[in-house]
Order: structure tokens, then sequence, then C-alpha cells
């Protein structure tokens, strides 16, 4: 993968798991409702499928898995204005895939890997 930005529009499945792991305070006395939330640690995931493809953007991405390098992860839906969410996360270290050649087409099922960042900036969730 490496400096240049790869498309892939191979892709069959994606995913993106956000967890704030919040706490609701709900056993205060005198009150049956929560007064407040406690947050946790932050996790977000990644896990997408592709069909694999003999290119060296393919052969780079199982490279970065391979190697535990992280990646730069961007998915986008729609493409008219108004109808665009894009979610991209700075840094995923991919899982090495899981292999399914069970169809006509080789895939590969990336699990879910975990993203990483600081100060809660794993994550951004554009909308155009």
């Amino acid at each position: 993968m490496g400096t240049t930005p790869t498309q892939f529009f191979t892709i069959t499945a994606a995913s993106v798991l956000l967890k704030n792991g919040l706490d609701t305070r709900f056993k205060e006395f005198g009150s049956s409702l929560p007064q407040a939330i406690a947050p946790g640690d932050r996790t977000v995931t990644a896990a997408f499928e592709l069909y694999s493809q003999n290119d060296p953007n393919t052969q780079g991405l199982y490279q970065a898995a391979r190697q535990q390098s992280p990646i730069t992860v961007m998915f986008q839906l729609g493409q008219s204005q108004g109808q665009i969410v894009g979610v991209y996360l700075q840094s995923v270290i991919p899982v090495v895939p899981e292999f399914d050649d069970s169809k006509n087409r080789l895939q590969w099922k990336f699990r879910p890997s975990r993203a990483q960042g600081t100060v809660d900036n794993e994550i951004a969730v554009a909308f155009a």
C-alpha cells in the first residue's frame, strides 16, 4: 500500500464498528433513571471482504497484513452530491485474510482490525 492511495472496486462486504464503552450510572439513590454516563475505552474496528485480483494493489494489501504495517482505510458509499457518506480510519493494522474459494472467484475476508489513534481521532465520518 505504501504512500500511494489505492481504490478497490471489488469489495463485497464491509463494516465499521465504534464502541465508546459507555457505562451509565443507574443505581443512584432516589432516582430510577440514569443520572450520568462515564466513558470507557473507545474501540473502532473495520472488517471487509473483497475479491482477490492479481494486481500490485491487492498484493500490497496482503503484504501489509502479513507485515502488520498500518494502512489508511476509507469507505465511500454513494456517488451523487447529497447522497455520499465517507468513513475514514487513519491507521488500521489489517489481520491476515482468510481465503474463501467456495465460489467461482477467490474472496479474501479481513476480520475486524482495530483502528489506532490518539485522543479519539481513530475515525472521521463525513456526509456530502
